[in-house]
């Protein structure tokens, strides 16, 4: 990666707490401004990304609306839906509950 050389005016109190903290970390100040550089604009690809994916989201949640509530809603015809399933299939216990036979009662001796 091809360097360029840039002069940046820092006030002194913030040159010397980057002068430390190179010093604890054991880089330059430079390498410091680097990351920090690379920090801030990671931060606005992120941000831009974000607003991308909301943007994405909001479009696609109104596709979605508009796809699940077009047309009547389900509870006006819902006992044509479920017994209409259960004439398509008997066996699997759809359809209009069925009274249960009772067991006969046990009768007492006399």
């Amino acid at each position: 990666m091809a360097l360029r050389k840039t002069t940046i005016y820092l006030p002194e109190p913030l040159r010397r707490r980057l002068r430390d903290a190179a010093m604890l970390r054991d880089c330059s100040v430079n390498d410091l401004l680097l990351q920090g550089a690379e920090r801030v604009l990671d931060s606005e690809v992120q941000r831009q990304d974000a607003a991308t994916l909301k943007r994405l989201a909001g479009e696609s949640w109104d596709r979605l609306r508009g796809g699940l509530y077009s047309g009547p809603p389900a509870t006006d015809r819902i006992d044509q839906v479920v017994y209409d399933l259960a004439a398509r299939e008997p066996s699997a216990g759809y359809g209009p509950p069925r009274p249960r036979a009772r067991p006969a009662k046990k009768r007492r001796g006399p």
